[in-house]
């Protein structure tokens, strides 16, 4: 009888190792906007209002000082606008306004600042090269521009000056819209090296550091396809596809665990990693042009 509830637990054990990780840990994903502009936490409860004040799509969030700032929206009219807010004590407020209005660009927390890098912008400027910093108080615009103007890209800080963007899609002026292969490295005061390329180009896509990984999931090149990029020797490995199709999605990492939301083609869904294969759970809301952030559970 000993024996076999030892193995009984021992198969318990591992099937739910997954489910476990998700559930236990100290912090939560917040899943913000969208084409139905909700917010929502999972993985655990955060304090945060669940109705935002103004619609944020196609909008990137990032955690400055222990808030989470979200920039960046599209109307309906397909313009694009600089709005920003700021989680403060469970309430969206507003915060200093990017200075190029700009939508489906990214930004990340790097050391002390928040990077905004490219988008989707407004009038002629519709595909920004453009690179912001925000220091706390407000954002300026950065004398290194990208060496290309892209939007639908990805990009994590892999130190506290050291950003690796990768991918996106831009246009060279004829109707055709060209699909970035460029990997490249920002170093704080020093600008933009290009590292490598994404073989094929891919844009859409999502990513997140993971030890010495870089995860890149789904995109144009293929809705499903995970790969990690190791930062040492820049070699690629390929992981399980996702079980469902992901473009513009988001990916984090929560307690160290990979986790995607929303996306055009799933809105409704998100998917976490056991380490060998990826599981499906629903979302509340349509999280067709949403983002993302980690923060503490409450």
């Amino acid at each position: 009888m000993n024996l076999f509830i030892l193995i009984l637990s021992s198969i318990l054990c591992t099937s739910f190792a997954g489910r476990i990780s998700k559930e236990s840990g100290s912090e939560g994903a917040l899943v913000i906007g969208g084409w139905e502009s909700g917010v929502e936490s999972y993985g655990c409860s955060i304090n945060a209002n669940k109705d935002l004040p103004t619609e944020l799509r196609g909008a990137s969030a990032a955690v400055h000082n222990g808030n989470v700032h979200v920039c960046g929206t599209w109307s309906q009219d397909f313009e694009s606008y600089p709005d920003c807010r700021v989680l403060e004590n469970g309430e969206w407020i507003a915060a200093p306004l990017q200075q190029v209005p700009k939508s489906y660009h990214r930004m990340n927390a790097l050391g002390d600042k928040l990077i905004s890098t490219g988008g989707y912008g407004v009038g002629n400027d519709r595909w920004l090269d453009t690179v912001e910093m925000f220091d706390g108080e407000q954002w300026e615009v950065s004398e290194f521009n990208l060496s290309v103007a892209r939007t639908y890209h990805c990009s994590v800080a892999i130190s506290d000056t050291e950003l690796i963007m990768l991918g996106g899609q831009t246009s060279d002026g004829s109707i055709l819209l060209v699909t970035l292969p460029n990997i490249e490295l920002f170093e704080q005061g020093k600008g933009w090296t290009n590292i490598g390329a994404l073989n094929p180009p891919r844009y859409g896509h999502a990513c997140a550091l993971l030890d010495n990984e870089i995860i890149v999931s789904g995109g144009s090149a293929n809705y499903q396809l995970v790969e990690a990029l190791n930062l040492e020797t820049l070699e690629w490995r390929k992981l399980p596809n996702t079980k469902l199709r992901r473009w513009d999605h988001s990916m984090e990492v929560v307690n160290g665990q990979l986790q995607i939301f929303g996306g055009l083609w799933e809105p409704f869904s998100m998917e976490w990693f056991d380490g060998e294969e990826w599981h499906v759970e629903q979302l509340q809301f349509d999280h067709s042009y949403s983002t993302t952030a980690v923060l503490p559970c409450k």
